[in-house]
């Protein structure tokens, strides 16, 4: 939550520790909603004298400090950095396994592989490409001897980049990114702040941390909204010693949510502080006759229920364009043309490369196959030959303007940073107790639960600031903390859109 000072503005007891220590590295705990990048703002301030970098977690957040920093404060992301240095000499894009099979003369699982070892060292804070960052392979096509083939086809693939020379293989963004870390680049700034520090990769933890001889580095994060592990993520605040503070206080919702949250991450973790709230939000069921936002775990349950509100309401989806197509929607239908065994209507390369649905599918249950297309197949096993139309009626239903929309939709990583008046926590969580009633304890074997996924439901919960409905597993798990008198019934229950009997699908976002 990001609320510029006013002049008047004075700073909470933690806020005022922040501006004031000289300890670097700082390091900063700030759970939801309580207002770390004001925060940094009113630092900036204070030292108006010192030149600062802001590292902003995506382009949006770039966007929205460099309107509301002071002028002693350049706000990048660390691409940005990287592209001005290094990126912009070379064609920067996506590599396609298609391609990547057809240079390297390779099966295209194995051109998987390959890409999925390089990108793991790209994205790694160590000088150079080894064993240790091969893939997993699924059909052991690369065990024992066979990996310095894995090696030697790796690298050849990065030299391929490197020489610029083909537009079917260009420089990817984690490629330019690691050259800026191997060029062992001074930042000339008297501090860096580094925000969302959870979500960082270990080549920009290194980035970062190796200024620390020439400028103050103060990290700022929570390690319970850390939800990017799945492409490559590490704590940076969990990764070094400093003195640590803390902003507990949210200024987005009040005692009742606050009290959810505190809930949700007690049952699984110690917690070092408790959140606190401010003002009044109220847990129950939410009001759907207003507008409201359903956050989903899953993309195909986000489809599910866009294509049920479709007929009655008017829809804004996080990522839509200014004609209220999602980038899914092309690839949807070519997933449907495949599964349909309609070749010919394919428009996507990379799709058409596919000896069969099936072959899709198996590497999509493998793990090996790209996160849109493998979203794209879960929706078509469950949708099957009612994609078009549900596609056409969604469409017809959206609204450019979320402020104009009756629900809006999102799924938990796209509502990261984000924040309604009213929000509904959709049921396709995974489920947090097994059929004899037992908490599913955390851990990533069979059987267990992904630590993330509960930093999941702690995101999804934490993004209201009037009323928040959470599904019948989050109550359970809490056992009712948080109902101040908001239990009753809300008007428009009944309508679809709710949350409260929607059932999982099991699927994940990754």
């Amino acid at each position: 939550m990001f609320v510029p000072p006013s002049e008047e503005q004075v700073p909470t007891d933690e806020q005022e520790a922040i501006i004031q220590s000289s300890a670097s590295p700082l390091k900063v705990i700030a759970f939801a909603g309580t207002g770390k990048t004001t925060t940094l703002l009113l630092r900036s301030q204070r030292e108006s004298n010192k030149r600062h970098l802001y590292l902003a977690f995506n382009k949006s957040v770039e966007e929205e400090a460099k309107r509301k920093f002071p002028g002693n404060v350049t706000s990048r992301t660390i691409h940005a950095l990287a592209f001005q240095a290094v990126g912009k000499r070379y064609k920067v894009g996506k590599l396609s396994p298609y391609q990547v099979s057809r240079q390297l003369n390779l099966p295209y699982y194995n051109a998987l592989i390959v890409i999925r070892t390089l990108e793991n060292w790209l994205i790694s804070a160590d000088q150079e490409l080894g064993p240790q960052h091969a893939a997993r392979d699924f059909l052991t096509r690369y065990k024992g001897a066979a990996t310095s083939r894995l090696m030697d086809a790796a690298t050849a693939l990065w030299n391929t980049m490197l020489e610029g020379k083909l537009d079917s293989v260009p420089m990817t963004h984690s490629g330019y990114l690691k050259l800026f870390q191997l060029s062992n680049p001074e930042l000339r700034y008297d501090a860096i702040l580094l925000d969302e520090a959870q979500d960082t990769n270990l080549v920009t933890h290194e980035l970062v941390m190796s200024q620390s001889k020439h400028s103050d580095i103060i990290v700022v994060g929570d390690d319970f909204q850390a939800i990017y592990a799945w492409r490559g993520a590490v704590s940076a605040l969990s990764r070094i010693q400093a003195e640590t503070l803390y902003l507990t206080q949210s200024f987005r919702f009040g005692q009742a949510v606050a009290d959810v949250a505190n809930g949700i991450l007690s049952r699984y973790f110690a917690l070092p502080k408790r959140m606190q709230g401010t003002g009044q939000t109220e847990v129950g069921c939410v009001d759907t006759r207003k507008r409201h936002t359903i956050v989903s775990r899953t993309n195909s349950h986000l489809f599910k229920r866009a294509s049920e509100l479709c007929q009655h309401a008017r829809l804004h989806i996080a990522g839509s364009n200014g004609n209220g197509e999602l980038p899914i929607f092309g690839t949807l239908m070519d997933i449907y043309h495949l599964w349909r065994n309609q070749k010919f209507e394919i428009r996507d390369p990379e799709v058409k490369c596919f000896e069969s649905y099936e072959q899709a599918k198996s590497l999509a249950e493998s793990e090996m196959l790209d996160h849109e297309y493998a979203v794209a197949l879960r929706i078509v096993e469950e949708f099957g030959v009612t994609i078009p139309k549900r596609i056409e009626d969604i469409k017809a239903a959206m609204e450019y303007d979320p402020d104009q929309s009756d629900v809006y939709l999102t799924t938990t990583h796209k509502a990261k940073g984000g924040e309604w008046d009213r929000v509904i926590v959709a049921d396709d969580f995974p489920k947090l107790f097994d059929k004899n009633g037992n908490l599913i304890p955390l851990g990533f074997d069979e059987g267990q639960l992904d630590p993330q996924e509960i930093n999941l439901i702690y995101v999804a919960a934490t993004r209201a600031k009037q009323q928040l409905q959470i599904n019948p597993d989050i109550r359970r798990l809490i056992g009712g903390v948080g109902n101040h008198g908001f239990d009753r019934p809300g008007r428009g229950e009944s309508q679809a859109g709710t949350g409260g009997s929607e059932s999982s699908n099991g699927l994940n976002e990754k």
